[in-house]
């Protein structure tokens, strides 16, 4: 049967929970092609580029094996993984001190420019590319409203399942928020090996990610979210929606309280029902259909409810939707 790539590609995204693929070996790895990142010019003839790839993606192969991973690209859990691209912005802009990448500033953009300069740090890599952060400053404070990538990336030596290989990552499309929205358009490339958060190893490829979400706080100080979108990658193309998905960490930390993500590919449907307000459970936890035909419990990766183990990502939630909080 084939593998599911929305649902490799939704543990790839987030790394966090849920099963994690088998680590590669050295034989896994030993045929892959390495060659340059295909630039955005290339296809602009096309159309636009997110489409052009997003169609030469085939649909998924939905199965009961794969399906759940699928769950983790949630309206919450997308916020988390846009909010990442702009911490990362934020890294760079640190880095910038010790001149690489080079930093240009006009009060409203600030550029940041790599060449295949090094960052040294304990594992130093090469870094290259272009990434325009568009901003206000708000009570003395750089708050960030969208960020723009240039085949923005890294080049590094990746230590994976007993061998070392070269890796080259670039992100090419923008992260966009407002007031409690964001919109994801971009699509990242990898040439070679990746090591995953949970240690496990994954050959590269493209994901593709075209998605919107809101995000409002309700009567009872919850989150409600909702969202929706295509993402696609190495084996496949799904159409996602998450439908009144609410959380609240102090309620439960571990899975949403209420709210459905829907999966859509190849003429099925998976559909998970959260249930944390009446069943918190650790691991998170819910029941889900395919088809309409019911496949009882399946795990909740903690990305659904939009942090991650090392917990700095609702701070960072927190710091991009200040203006929502404060009206």
């Amino acid at each position: 049967m084939k593998k599911n790539l929305v649902l490799i590609l939704a543990s790839a995204m987030f790394g966090c929970g849920g099963s994690s693929p088998e680590p590669v070996t050295p034989a896994d790895v030993s045929d892959v092609e390495e060659g340059p990142v295909i630039p955005v010019a290339d296809l602009s003839e096309l159309g636009d580029p997110l489409d052009v790839r997003l169609a030469a993606i085939p649909e998924a192969d939905m199965s009961v094996e794969n399906s759940p991973k699928a769950f983790r690209a949630t309206a919450a859990g997308m916020m988390a993984f846009g909010t990442l691209h702009i911490a990362e912005v934020s890294n760079a802009k640190e880095q910038a001190a010790n001149g690489c990448p080079s930093l240009t500033d006009d009060g409203a953009v600030m550029t940041l420019t790599a060449d295949g300069c090094t960052v040294a740090t304990d594992n130093p890599f090469q870094r290259h590319g272009v990434a325009r952060a568009h901003y206000t400053m708000v009570d003395g404070r750089q708050e960030i409203h969208r960020v723009e990538f240039e085949e923005w990336g890294q080049e590094k030596q990746v230590d994976c399942a007993g061998t070392t290989r070269p890796s080259r990552s670039a992100i090419t499309g923008s992260v966009e928020t407002t007031e409690g929205s964001m919109t994801l358009s971009m699509f990242r490339e990898v040439i070679g090996m990746e090591r995953e958060r949970d240690g496990s190893c994954s050959v590269g490829g493209v994901t593709v990610i075209r998605y919107s979400l809101t995000t409002r706080e309700d009567a009872n100080g919850r989150d409600v979210w909702n969202g929706s979108g295509t993402i696609g990658g190495r084996n496949g193309r799904a159409e996602f929606r998450t439908v009144d998905e609410v959380t609240h960490r102090d309620t439960c930390a571990h899975e949403p309280l209420s709210g459905q993500t829907i999966v859509r590919a190849g003429g099925h449907e998976a559909v998970v029902t959260y249930d944390g307000e009446t069943a918190c459970d650790q691991p998170g936890s819910a029941n889900w259909t395919l088809d309409g035909q019911d496949q009882g419990a399946t795990e909740i990766a903690r990305c659904a409810v939009g942090g991650d183990p090392a917990g700095f990502l609702p701070a960072l939630i927190a710091l991009l939707f200040v203006r929502r909080r404060r009206s």
